[in-house]
């Protein structure tokens, strides 16, 4: 009687345990009566430096528009109401300098004092100019009108030593590339796509003066090429300082 009892007391404690129980989660070991633990959270990967100089270049941009705002506003004002006069460009530009540092640390290592000269995304940089090299082929003036559309001009190599400059800058190329030299008409003779004409004491070969002759870059020299051959071309700007 008293197992019997015992017995009926046992089952109605598990049948109650059972009913309390809160539902086990999809997650739940199975038999364990815990659930398994949760997986630990991701670290998110750390910003890289491309991102710290967007803020860079974005604080520089803002700072330079409220520069100019305050150094306007001041110009409009009388001269006995305003700041005119006083050296100092005032509060909004004194963030300049400091963002100049900053960039000069991150991009300019490890004489970032000097600064250094940048170009933009896809172009090489040859002592103080940026170059960019097509992949395709063009004519030479369709390579004129890239370049163009660019904001920049065909590369212009002034004498031997940037000459020498930019085929280093190409890895010295065995392929000819456009540059902006041409015989515009008959009688002209070679001139830049400035309207310049080349010193050619500074060059030690002679490109003669054919009517219709384009100059094409191989290695550290120039060669006359007709016009309309498909060649790939390079195109220069500015390089930009900070």
């Amino acid at each position: 009687m008293e197992d019997q009892d015992g017995y009926t007391a046992l089952e109605q404690w598990r049948k109650r345990g059972a009913a309390g129980s809160p539902p086990s989660s999809p997650g739940a070991a199975v038999g364990s009566g815990f659930p398994e633990p949760r997986g630990v959270p991701t670290t998110a990967p750390p910003h890289r430096p491309r991102c710290l100089l967007g803020a860079l270049t974005a604080a520089l941009a803002l700072s330079l528009v409220l520069c100019v705002s305050w150094w306007v506003a001041e110009r409009a004002q009388p001269e006995a109401t305003s700041g005119w006069g006083n050296t100092s460009l005032g509060p909004p530009c004194a963030s300049l300098d400091g963002t100049f540092r900053e960039l000069r640390r991150i991009l300019c290592p490890p004489r970032e004092a000097e600064g250094c000269r940048l170009c933009p995304v896809g172009w090489m940089l040859g002592s103080t100019k940026c170059y960019w090299v097509s992949e395709r082929m063009n004519l030479w003036h369709g390579s004129r009108e890239d370049c163009g559309d660019r904001g920049a001009v065909m590369a212009m190599p002034w004498d031997k030593d940037e000459l020498d400059s930019l085929n280093e800058t190409l890895r010295k190329p065995t392929r000819h590339f456009w540059i902006g030299l041409s015989v515009p008409a008959p009688g002209m003779g070679w001139t830049w796509v400035n309207g310049s004409r080349p010193d050619w004491s500074r060059f030690p070969q002679d490109l003669g003066e054919g009517p219709g002759a384009c100059g094409a870059l191989k290695g550290d020299r120039i060669d006359p090429r007709a016009c309309d051959t498909g060649l790939q071309w390079i195109c220069q700007t500015e390089s930009a300082r900070i």
